[in-house]
């Protein structure tokens, strides 16, 4: 009997994603499980200023379906918004699939598309899975364009991510930093064009644009739109304190103060500027300040994910 040819599979590995000390043990175990699935594992280890777009568009040109992002969102997000750049400008039908080894703190992304967290049920997942198409946000503003997975923010979340993503790393001296951002941070008139919709003005500190039902905390988006149906969900939080914004476990928990004014849209498109600029934040990524524009890539992508997750569902 002919053995079968071994699956090429690019593996993008963040050794700065999970606990400390175990991304050799990680690294390893996934390969060993890569190999019991018959692919054959190229490996890319993403680290500040590597080349990843470069590595995915030659594994591209030499024919390599299918990629797995093993890392945190940040990771998934990066490797996405390559493929699907690239996968855009090709004239192959053939769709490269990302699977998904989540070993960041939030893990957002997995727990969306019900994606297991453990990394032995997702590397069945590679086996077993359903590549389903996924909507992808593109935004423009000051600092150049990106594409995202998860949420693009603007405003008081994107000015203190750097400081928080820090101290929930052990940086407990920027917690000064983060206070004093909070502190100084300004309400802004913002203006919101969605869509073929009349402007709307609004006053506030912070709007969130998600492509996921999970954001941030593991804040579960109210109604939020399905992953491939074509929409953006757009949540602008009017005149809500600064402790109300920042009240983690109470986002966490998907509520907020009763008397909260909330807006929330579903849009295929939407452009906002803001007087004093806010910052733009995307998937974790500071692009600069608004003004910013942001449209959507219908089923641009296609991920791994469970058959009970493979159409209509989260």
């Amino acid at each position: 009997m002919t053995k079968a040819i071994p699956e090429s599979v690019l593996v993008v590995f963040n050794p700065s994603s999970g606990i400390p000390g175990d991304e050799g043990e990680q690294l390893v175990s996934l390969l060993k499980e890569l190999q019991n699935l018959n692919f054959s594992s190229q490996v890319f280890f993403l680290q500040p200023n590597s080349d990843l777009e470069s590595t995915i568009k030659y594994a591209l040109s030499q024919g390599i379906k299918y990629f797995i992002a093993c890392g945190g969102d940040g990771t998934i997000d990066s490797v996405a918004g390559v493929l699907a750049k690239h996968t855009q400008l090709s004239r192959d039908s053939q769709h490269p699939i990302l699977g998904i080894i989540p070993t960041g703190t939030q893990n957002n992304i997995a727990l969306s598309l019900g994606i297991p967290t453990d990394i032995q049920s997702a590397v069945e997942l590679l086996s077993k899975g359903y590549p389903r198409p996924i909507d992808l946000g593109v935004v423009t503003c000051s600092g150049g364009q990106r594409i995202f997975l998860e949420a693009c923010s603007v405003g008081l979340f994107s000015a203190l991510f750097p400081a928080a993503d820090d101290i929930q790393h052990g940086n407990i001296p920027r917690v000064a930093e983060l206070l004093g951002t909070l502190i100084a941070f300004p309400l802004s008139e913002i203006h919101i064009s969605a869509d073929d919709q009349p402007e709307t003005t609004n006053r506030g500190h912070v709007v969130l644009i998600s492509n996921m039902p999970y954001i941030g905390p593991h804040y579960a988006i109210p109604s939020a739109s399905s992953v491939d149906d074509g929409l953006l969900d757009v949540l602008v939080f009017n005149d809500l304190t600064k402790l109300d914004i920042l009240s983690f476990a109470a986002l966490a928990a998907g509520s907020l103060p009763v008397e909260a004014d909330v807006q929330h849209y579903h849009i295929q498109k939407i452009q906002i500027h803001t007087n004093p600029p806010m910052p733009v934040l995307a998937d974790g990524f500071h692009l600069g300040d608004t003004p910013l524009s942001i449209t959507i890539m219908p089923k641009a992508l296609h991920i791994l994910v469970s058959s009970d997750n493979k159409r209509g569902k989260q």
